[in-house]
């Protein structure tokens, strides 16, 4: 009679894992304090035989595969050994860095139909920052600032920091970012968060032609003139609102020539209109009337 006998063939050939992801860097997840989710795609291995392998992974957190990678770096290691005993590994690191990403969407109260790139300031938590906002008829957005990693953020502050006056706003988790909406009142031109006598000087000084976006031309046309003196009329002796309790003070609406000149802003004493040797809103009222002198200077009078 004939005897047979079968016998298990293995693949004694090394083999190696083929398509391990490429190292992956993301920002933290909105609206967690725990990282981020990130999902890799496992390489895959086979023998010298054609037999697929089992692929393990592990993490160096030892967390599981699907939870969230916390800010720093993790990494993960892919392995797979075949029945002789053979193994291969591979290894992919991921990076959380310290920071999530908002999305800041600003609007400039009143008629805008001019373009400018405003510098605003983001303020969220104790993260103050200047982005600039490629600004079109009054709207804009910020795209992807980096905010400090938070659960929550329930106030954000924006400010354009040469025009407006502030505004809050909470943010919501849109995917794995912030979004916040912000509508700023204009007319602030020194950045003290009021829109008073001291805007109205610097309008003064800074009347006539000028780029989209300069000092004092909130409208973002090719000058500084009327258009934009109605946003400091309109707005006159507000404040911006913040996050928290207001300690700016108040919004001035008269100061002595004297007084401007040892704060080290004699400049703006062009403004007094009206010569009585305290810029204020009678002074307003008298541009109101007659405008502009055919030449701004500073011409001091008795008593100044």
């Amino acid at each position: 009679f004939t005897q047979s006998s079968s016998v298990s063939v293995t693949s004694l050939a090394p083999f190696s894992l083929v398509g391990t992801p490429a190292a992956v860097s993301v920002a933290a997840d909105a609206g967690t304090t725990a990282g981020a989710l990130v999902s890799l795609t496992a390489p895959t291995a086979s023998n010298s035989c054609g037999t697929s392998l089992t692929v393990n992974a592990s993490r160096s957190d030892s967390a599981a595969m699907g939870a969230a990678y916390p800010v720093g770096a993790t990494t993960v290691t892919y392995s797979a050994t075949d029945a002789a005993g053979n193994s291969a590994s591979s290894t992919v690191v991921v990076t959380v860095a310290n920071y999530q990403l908002l999305d800041a969407a600003v609007s400039l109260n009143g008629s805008i139909t001019g373009s400018s790139s405003r510098s605003v300031r983001v303020i969220a938590g104790a993260s103050s920052q200047i982005v600039s906002v490629s600004m079109t008829n009054g709207s804009g957005t910020a795209s992807n600032v980096e905010v400090p990693v938070a659960a929550a953020y329930g106030c954000l502050t924006a400010k354009d920091a040469g025009h407006s006056l502030s505004d809050t706003a909470a943010a919501s988790v849109s995917g794995v970012k912030y979004a916040a909406s912000f509508a700023l009142d204009q007319g602030d031109s020194n950045d003290d968060n009021f829109v008073d006598i001291l805007d109205f000087g610097i309008y003064v000084g800074d009347f006539g032609a000028a780029a989209a976006g300069d000092i004092s031309n909130f409208n973002d046309d090719l000058s500084v003139n009327n258009g934009d003196f109605g946003f400091i009329s309109l707005n006159f002796a507000k404040s911006g609102t913040t996050c928290g309790a207001f300690t700016g003070g108040a919004p001035r609406t008269s100061m002595k020539v004297k007084e401007l000149r040892r704060l080290g802003m004699g400049h703006l004493a062009a403004a007094d209109l009206n010569r009585d040797g305290i810029l204020d809103p009678n002074d307003i009222a008298f541009y109101m009337q007659h405008g502009l002198p055919a030449v701004k200077q500073d011409r001091p009078g008795t008593g100044w």
